[in-house]
């Protein structure tokens, strides 16, 4: 039987100053949220009146504004993507050559502004993917790259808030793409592994995010993201760029239940991750079929005719 991500838990233990700068993040959340709720009735009224804009092009005058979020959020740098390599993927958009080779796909950012001043309090980095051709289990996929929240935005429900809206977004795109009025749709994301990270990344994260990695496992789980049952990584980010070898594979099929889908067909997540690593991740600089890591991953994905969600 395959072990769950607590049955795998490491014991951590942090410094005090990393302790307590948990401790003063949980307690200033709950005042700036007690504060919205209080001028707006409930945070739900305050993320129905967020204004979310959508970044899909390389030009956009929003992308500066983006990643400084992005940047003060993911601080690790082999998991870090430079502003310069959003805008080579969002390109990718309008390549005819990248969209017939690996297509149809299509990268944007969600980002959500407060109604008050106009500021960038919450984004989302995703990328859909169609399967017109209708051979797979599922007919459309997605790959979630960054999920974050500011700071002292956190506590009022928009990271789950922004998921719902990339459900809508992938269950739309395949609509399009596909010709289908309920398609079969599945979201990933990646999450970092404590027990594959060195002390200094574990506590460089910690610090980046204010929150306990295994809290962080538990937030993506009570939204129904499993854990698939292989040992992932992803390749390098550039030529400057290390291999990132820490993370996890997470997924969630769209509009179910860890009960009622219980795993992944290896067809579909290879050709998912196929169009991940050579667009999102290599954008087509270098041969991505000679990278270890792809190689790596897409032998065990073979050796099996599913990847359990656990």
């Amino acid at each position: 039987m395959p072990r769950s991500d607590a049955t795998a838990r490491l014991p951590l233990e942090f410094p005090p100053d990393i302790e307590r700068a948990f401790s003063e993040h949980r307690r200033r959340s709950r005042l700036a949220a007690d504060s919205i709720v209080s001028e707006y009735g409930s945070s739900a009224a305050y993320r129905t009146g967020l204004l979310l804009r959508t970044i899909d092009t390389p030009s956009d005058s929003q992308l500066p504004a983006f990643y400084d979020l992005y940047e003060r959020v993911f601080t690790l740098s082999d998991e870090r993507e430079p502003l310069e390599g959003f805008a080579a993927v969002l390109a990718l958009n309008e390549d005819a050559a990248a969209q017939r080779e690996f297509g149809p796909f299509h990268e944007s950012m969600l980002v959500a502004r407060d109604p008050r001043n106009l500021e960038i309090v919450a984004a989302v980095n995703f990328t859909l993917y169609a399967y017109p051709d209708l051979v797979y289990a599922f007919d459309a996929s997605c790959q979630m790259h960054f999920l974050m929240v500011r700071e002292d935005m956190r506590g009022l429900g928009i990271g789950s808030y922004l998921i719902g809206e990339v459900e809508k977004a992938i269950v739309a795109f395949a609509q399009t793409r596909c010709d289908l009025p309920h398609p079969r749709t599945f979201l990933t994301c990646e999450q970092n592994n404590p027990a594959h990270m060195t002390r200094d990344e574990i506590l460089a994260d910690a610090r980046a995010a204010l929150i306990h990695p295994y809290a962080r496992m538990d937030w993506w789980r009570e939204r129904g993201f499993r854990r698939l049952d292989f040992r992932y990584m992803q390749p390098p980010l550039s030529p400057n760029h290390a291999p990132c070898t820490y993370l996890d594979y997470y997924a969630r099929p769209s509009n179910a239940t860890p009960e009622t889908i219980t795993s992944i067909p290896s067809d579909v997540l290879i050709e998912h991750l196929r169009r991940f690593f050579f667009v999102s991740v290599g954008k087509l600089a270098f041969d991505m079929n000679a990278n270890p890591q792809w190689q790596t991953v897409r032998a065990a994905l073979r050796k099996t005719g599913s990847i359990a969600l656990i």
